[in-house]
């Protein structure tokens, strides 16, 4: 069973809005984070010591934990 997927209207109302290139790291575990992404286009891999924990499609979010707490980034 697939999860929902986060709806792509949120873009609206996100600024600024961040490109980046295959195989560039949008950030790292362990780092410090006070931003949250959606997913435009592509995928992403989430990874912990370098293994791929899940691979993220348009429409999922990643890094929103750092929106709750102000604690190092998990992956």
């Amino acid at each position: 069973m697939r999860k929902p997927r986060t709806s792509l209207k949120l873009l609206k109302y996100m600024e600024p809005v961040a490109t980046f290139r295959a195989g560039e790291a949008i950030f790292r575990e362990g780092e410090h984070g006070k931003s949250m992404y959606l997913v435009k286009a592509g995928n992403v891999e989430l990874r912990i010591l370098d293994r791929v924990v899940e691979t993220l499609e348009p429409g999922d979010i990643l890094g929103e934990m750092a929106l709750l707490d102000d604690e190092p980034r998990s992956a």
